[in-house]
């Protein structure tokens, strides 16, 4: 009955919103949101390796050397802006690389970072 019913196109794409590998080899910074735990499942998912990840509390001053120097290691800077403040927000701009990605996310569930990740990385059919 599932499949008459996934033939049909009656049931969601579980698929459509996957981010499975997404990020496999990426190193991932994200600045502000609830907390390291809240986004690791989804960037776990994405294949992102513990060692891979860094959170930072968005409320902290974080100094402008500082912040190129963790900006500049990975290779997608996350900013929850309601949390991180749009001094953190000019700051990392400014040390953005070619290649780089930052997304700017205000609301901090996974699932509008979720959605981010889909639209920035996920390939076309």
């Amino acid at each position: 009955m599932i499949k008459q019913l996934g033939d049909l196109h009656a049931l969601p794409d579980e698929t459509s919103k996957s981010v499975e590998s997404l990020l496999f080899g990426k190193r991932v910074v994200v600045f502000g949101g609830i907390g390291r735990d809240h986004y690791w499942p989804l960037l776990r998912d994405a294949g992102v390796k513990d060692s891979d990840y860094r959170w930072y509390e968005g409320y902290k001053t974080i100094s402008q050397a500082r912040t190129a120097e963790i900006v500049g290691w990975c290779d997608l800077v996350v900013v929850i802006t309601s949390y991180a403040g749009h001094l953190l927000l000019y700051q990392t701009r400014e040390v953005l690389s070619k290649g780089q990605v930052l997304l700017l996310i205000h609301n901090s569930g996974v699932g509008t970072l979720r959605q981010q990740i889909l639209e920035k990385f996920k390939k076309s059919d």
